[in-house]
């Protein structure tokens, strides 16, 4: 089921952007996120709300792709935590 259906009817989702917003606004603002995530969700978590990247992978890369990956999401500032999702590779 879709992550942001599943989130709605718990009640937990606040806000969620799209990759496209996303992107628009690291391009046209100087507010910027460290990269363009696949969603920003705004999640109500415990009485706060709590501002998470989703990133979703959609096949592998090479080892050193995700270094570098790590090293940015290491540098965001504007979120609380970073959700990474692999489908099952078999």
């Amino acid at each position: 089921m879709d992550i942001r259906l599943r989130l709605l009817r718990a009640g937990l989702l606040r806000e969620w952007r799209s990759e496209v917003d996303i992107r628009a606004g690291n391009d046209l603002t100087s507010y910027k996120f460290a990269k363009d995530y696949d969603s920003i969700m705004t999640l109500a978590v415990h009485g706060r709300e709590v501002k998470v990247a989703l990133e979703y992978e959609r096949q592998p890369k090479a080892k050193n792709r995700y270094k570098v990956i790590q090293e940015t999401i290491r540098n965001e500032r504007r979120v609380d935590r970073f959700l990474y999702l692999f489908p099952e590779y078999k």
